[in-house]
């Protein structure tokens, strides 16, 4: 499988076609007929442009619903931290409301905290 990037092949194969073109009166009497590479060639090149267009429009919207899924997860966890919030306000932090309100909210955090960064949580003890 070709490690390079896909604008270089097509570069490649569209030069090696070039090549192909101008030498092919002079390989077919040395009796190398390129007619059937150039055919292959032709053909692979073009699906390959159109692959690639298809995969960088499928990345573009990719990126795009990652984005929008992104916020709708940060409006979704302030609407719950509110959710705790109202609790808290209304049955106090240490009413057993309260704490189970401060126990589901320490659930998201040290996991939002270590995403977005933070410190991470401590490694496990060697065996």
């Amino acid at each position: 499988m070709s490690t390079a990037p896909v604008d270089d092949v097509i570069g490649y194969a569209q030069q090696a076609r070039e090549m192909l073109n101008t030498y092919k009166t002079d390989m077919t009497a040395k009796g190398f007929d390129p007619t059937t590479l150039l055919a292959t060639l032709a053909t692979t090149t073009t699906t390959l442009v159109g692959k690639n267009q298809e995969q960088e429009a499928a990345k573009t919207a990719l990126r795009t619903l990652t984005t929008e899924v992104e916020g709708i997860k940060d409006e979704t966890e302030r609407a719950a931290s509110s959710a705790c919030d109202s609790i808290l306000a209304a049955f106090g932090r240490s009413s057993e409301q309260g704490k189970e309100a401060t126990r589901l909210r320490s659930s998201i955090a040290p996991r939002a905290r270590s995403s977005s960064g933070g410190t991470p949580p401590p490694a496990p003890p060697s065996a």
